[in-house]
């Protein structure tokens, strides 16, 4: 959680200009786009050395990161994979990640829900389906907390790697 606080205006702030943008335009798909944003992300947490990785720790990328993390959760629900190379160029350890990007999105989510009701993605009848799942919220977080811990950093970083391309070539092709 104290990693949260860098990220949060600039965050809303990119999902205040979506939800303008997208208000602005019709039928635009941005998922694409965001999906070759995303691998370009990737290759660059593949690829960066660490001289370039203390860059990515400063404030003006990390207000850019959150921005682009907000825009791309307003636009294509897709700040995931953003956030997540984010983060593993932070280098929190498991649980930072983890509770980092859980708060970060908690908040983004409730953040974004007047613009989502604006714009009609979010209605009162998905709304009424939250307290449905809660109980299998709680049991993915159990389930994963257990599973977490029997993962050592390297085999992390590699499974979220792959959860990042997973998403990505998703987005593109559509």
């Amino acid at each position: 959680m104290a990693h949260f606080g860098t990220f949060d205006s600039p965050a809303i702030l990119g999902a205040a200009l979506a939800w303008w943008f997208l208000s602005a335009t019709s039928g635009y798909n941005f998922s694409k786009l965001i999906g070759w944003v995303i691998l370009a992300m990737l290759a660059m947490d593949i690829l960066i050395t660490d001289g370039l990785r203390a860059l990515v720790r400063g404030k003006l990328l990390t207000g850019i990161i959150g921005s682009m993390a907000g825009a791309a959760s307003m636009v294509a629900n897709a700040a995931g994979p953003i956030f997540g190379i984010y983060l593993l160029q932070m280098g929190l350890s498991k649980s930072g990640f983890i509770g980092t990007r859980s708060w970060f999105f908690l908040l983004v989510n409730i953040a974004k829900l007047p613009f989502a009701i604006g714009l009609g993605i979010t209605t009162s009848q998905s709304l009424a389906l939250n307290p449905y799942y809660l109980p299998i919220i709680l049991l993915g977080a159990l389930l994963g907390k257990q599973l977490v811990s029997c993962i050592n950093l390297k085999l992390f970083k590699i499974l979220i790697h792959a959860a990042v391309l997973a998403a990505a070539t998703r987005l593109i092709l559509g």
